[in-house]
């Protein structure tokens, strides 16, 4: 097994030229408050140096943030054009918590990058509400949808999966379970009982689902009867939920990997800490690499993914260090 992090087939880190030194956070003495910006930029590193773990040691507590601490006008230039290069910076703002309002202040969706425990900070998610992130639910029980606001209705299901033209699956029940999140579209007080509509209905006549039914490749055996493009509309009691800032989370880390494969239903992405499951132009590059020899099972390297803020969709891979 070898590490690419430092191969000089490996792009710099992002490959920006804004970014080829690190900027840092200090802060300067009263004279220097007084006399010029707070904050300089650091010779340059290597992209070792920069691409810092997305996930640091835990944060308990907010710091108390020092009268005279300023954030270098490079940085939150930096950040408003681009807020990937977060993990580029060094020292690590993940270590240095008191700065991240700042940050946000020059890109709100700073919040995106964050670690965990960061994310957890209600001064943070004030903070961040305050900027405009959107909210909606997190689930804490398991729960299938209902067709209808009543416990008694009858259990919501989705139209057939066909990926890609094939049709292998049947109709997947709307399920969701603890931790899963999204935006409700509405809301219905029954009696009582306040109920959250998570899925629209769609309807679909036997004759339109006919005519894609026999579009596809039926590699799943489905029979017609089994078949369906309609959606059935989804209701979830909001005793099951709780509210919850709806935000991607972008992470950055040094992962083995294992190799790609291009299947019927997408083209699969393996590491041993994540996979990924897409038709996306980086799941192709990564491909291409492989079969160039680029990359191979067993190297190590570092990935930037997206873990999306709505549960229902997939993790997506968006950065890898390769031109």
């Amino acid at each position: 097994m070898k590490s690419l992090t430092n191969c000089a087939r490996v792009a710099p880190f992002f490959a920006f030229p804004l970014l080829s030194a690190c900027l840092f956070f200090v802060k300067p003495s009263s004279q220097e408050t007084a006399s010029k910006g707070s904050l300089t930029e650091a010779a340059p590193a290597s992209p070792s140096e920069c691409a810092h773990e997305q996930l640091p040691a835990e944060v308990v507590t907010q710091p108390e943030i020092p009268p005279d601490f300023k954030v270098s006008a490079a940085v939150l230039s930096t950040l408003a054009k681009d807020p990937l290069a977060i993990f580029t910076l060094t020292p690590s703002p993940f270590e240095q918590p008191q700065s991240i309002p700042a940050l946000m202040e020059a890109n709100p969706g700073i919040f995106e990058y964050l670690p965990p425990d960061l994310r957890k900070q209600p001064d943070l998610r004030e903070k961040a509400i305050a900027l405009g992130a959107s909210t909606g639910i997190r689930f804490t029980k398991d729960v299938k949808a209902r067709v209808s606001p009543n416990a008694n209705a009858a259990i919501s299901y989705g139209s057939n999966p066909a990926s890609n033209g094939y049709l292998a699956d049947p109709r997947p029940v709307q399920g969701f379970s603890a931790g899963d999140t999204l935006k409700p579209l509405s809301t219905q007080t029954v009696g009582d009982q306040i109920w959250y509509q998570v899925t629209a209905q769609r309807k679909s006549s036997r004759a339109e689902d006919r005519e894609n039914y026999e579009s596809l490749s039926n590699v799943g055996g489905i029979p017609f009867e089994g078949y369906t493009m309609a959606i059935d509309p989804g209701w979830v009691p909001a005793s099951v939920t709780e509210e919850t800032i709806l935000a991607d989370h972008y992470i950055s880390r040094e992962c083995t990997f294992n190799g790609v494969q291009n299947g019927d239903l997408a083209v699969y992405v393996d590491f041993e800490e994540v996979g990924f499951e897409s038709f996306d132009e980086m799941a192709y590059k990564l491909m291409a690499l492989q079969e160039k020899g680029t990359v191979s099972p067993g190297d190590r390297f570092r990935i930037v993914w997206r873990v999306p803020a709505d549960s229902r969709e997939r993790l997506s891979l968006v950065w890898i260090p390769f031109e």
